[in-house]
């Protein structure tokens, strides 16, 4: 069973990339809805591979979400999110981060375009949903990451949202 404090930033967590595609679908994007085949598909295979999350791509080969979650990446001190134009989900913590959290840290944010390159060269990179609330990313790939500074930052603008 997983559990989690709200109040305690979760360890940092392992990623996998998922050999399944995210469909595209516009009317559906950015709407949480119960077709969620696709990430329980990505989410299997990143536990046969040993990996706490799977990566989905959609289908142009670029980032739209982790399998329970929103991915954010921290490039050049900007943090990076995917738009939700065509398929993915608008998730509330996402919302927080991008109009409450990021703002409060002084944080550029952008919704733009990202690749599995980015990821594997970005500072940082974490995922939000409303179990976890942000949870670091420590590998993907060969690339790993040590420290999480700004994800604590947020998390800790996070936690005084939560008491």
């Amino acid at each position: 069973a997983l559990e989690c404090d709200p109040l305690q930033m979760s360890a940092p967590v392992s990623l996998a990339l998922a050999s399944i595609r995210c469909a595209t679908q516009p009317a559906l994007a950015g709407i949480k809805h119960l077709n969620r085949l696709e990430q329980v598909l990505a989410a299997a295979q990143a536990a046969e591979e040993g990996a706490a999350e799977a990566v989905l791509l959609n289908q142009s080969g670029e980032l739209v979400s982790v399998s329970s979650g929103n991915i954010f990446l921290l490039c050049d001190g900007v943090l990076l999110t995917p738009p939700l134009d065509a398929c993915g989900i608008a998730g509330t913590r996402r919302r927080l981060i991008l109009q409450q959290l990021a703002p409060a840290c002084g944080l550029e944010v952008r919704e733009t375009r990202l690749t599995t390159r980015q990821l594997e060269q970005c500072d940082e990179a974490f995922y939000s949903n409303s179990l976890v609330g942000l949870r670091p990313v420590g590998r993907f790939g060969e690339r790993s990451w040590d420290s999480h500074p700004v994800c604590q930052a947020l998390f800790e603008q996070y936690r005084g949202t939560l008491s």
